[in-house]
């Protein structure tokens, strides 16, 4: 495996020297997973759940045969859309493509309705459905969790964004999926997400399917201290010294959010400074800010001038408690309470306001400073 030019990771997962922390939940899934238990995983976006469950699946890789499979559903609108998806990541997760083996596969798929096929410049196969009778969907479905189940091994499967299936056509999907996974002895699986409510009410309410099925865990960010101590080795072991009051700055600045933290680690360590304090942190921030104003100007014409006005106010607030308030509405002439909780919902369903425990935030960081700027 090749190592990367650069320790702090956008995206993907690559190996534990370069992923940070996450002992006490890694061990929790773990167990959870070998121990015969589904577990549902639950965080903001970009705190890092994916990375964390390919951080897992190496632990597991590294301990027994068992077949890892970690699909994303985001994309999906409908069951065979979910299908497809899962006949991918049983296609992706088997190792052993002999010939033989393959022929096995192939005959199962058709089975299916699915089929394998070559990339005509690289050779590689793959696997897709064709032609699929979506009244055989369920059924497929069925064949393919029976498939992993007599397989003769365990199999681990991560179901990113699991909430999608609500927005599914289709009737009863939960009831569907629940009443094939409980009786799966050999199969595990984590079913993760960032809509919070959605996922909730999904597991934890009782007249829901699947209902009390799963271990819960919500991810939060990462332990400040361990953080630092994380960005300071890196750059050490590269022979650079940054300040470790300028590391606490980036942690504040990006509210100790993973995917920011590492977007200004990333961008400072691949400037090459060998000694960095906080004035050339303070120039990765404006840098960002100006390469990303053009996108945030944008956001300004698809809002109402309330809803507009109310993010401004909320970012400069760093966390809005009470938005309601009548301090908060003189304080940024924000109208009545009417007009402000109208467009604390517009706000939140477009995920660009999070209520969390210390109130109403907006979500992207970074737009979050770049309008505390704005005059």
């Amino acid at each position: 495996m090749n190592t990367p030019s650069n320790p702090f990771l956008i995206t993907g997962y690559h190996s534990p020297e370069y992923f940070c922390d996450r002992k006490t939940e890694t061990d929790k899934i773990r167990s959870a997973l070998t121990n015969g238990r589904n577990i549902t995983l639950i965080s903001n976006r970009r705190i890092g759940k994916t990375a964390l469950i390919e951080h897992v699946f190496h632990r597991l890789r590294g301990k027994s045969n068992a077949g890892l499979i970690h699909i994303d559903i985001y994309p999906t609108q409908n069951l065979s859309d979910f299908l497809i998806a899962l006949g991918k990541g049983i296609f992706k997760s088997t190792g052993n493509k002999t010939a033989k083996f393959l022929q096995t596969l192939l005959q199962f798929f058709s089975s299916i309705g699915g089929n394998i096929v070559y990339d005509a410049i690289s050779g590689q196969p793959s696997f897709e459905l064709k032609f699929h009778d979506p009244k055989r969907t369920a059924k497929s479905i069925d064949q393919l969790f029976d498939f992993l189940e007599k397989s003769g091994k365990q199999y681990y499967i991560a179901i990113d964004e699991f909430q999608q299936i609500s927005n599914y056509p289709e009737k009863n999907v939960e009831a569907l999926l629940r009443s094939k996974i409980q009786h799966l002895k050999n199969v595990h699986f984590i079913f993760s997400g960032s809509h919070k409510h959605v996922l909730i009410s999904m597991f934890s309410d009782y007249k829901r399917p699947f209902y009390q099925s799963t271990d819960m865990m919500f991810l939060d960010t990462i332990d400040p201290a361990v953080y630092e101590e994380f960005i300071f080795q890196h750059f050490k072991n590269s022979k650079r010294q940054i300040k470790r009051e300028s590391i606490k700055l980036i942690l504040k600045w990006c509210r100790n959010h993973t995917y920011y933290v590492q977007y200004v680690c990333n961008r400072l360590y691949a400037k090459s400074i060998t000694k960095i304090d906080d004035a050339e942190v303070q120039a990765v921030f404006n840098e960002v800010l100006e390469e990303t104003k053009a996108t945030y100007f944008n956001y300004r014409n698809l809002l109402t001038d309330a809803q507009w006005n109310l993010l401004r106010a909320i970012a400069n607030e760093e966390h809005a408690t009470m938005p309601t308030s009548a301090g908060f509405m003189k304080k940024y002439n924000l109208g009545g309470p009417s007009t402000i909780n109208r467009s604390l919902t517009a706000l939140l369903d477009k995920e660009m306001l999070l209520k969390g425990e210390n109130g109403y935030v907006v979500y992207d960081v970074f737009f979050s400073r770049w309008l505390e700027q704005l005059q």
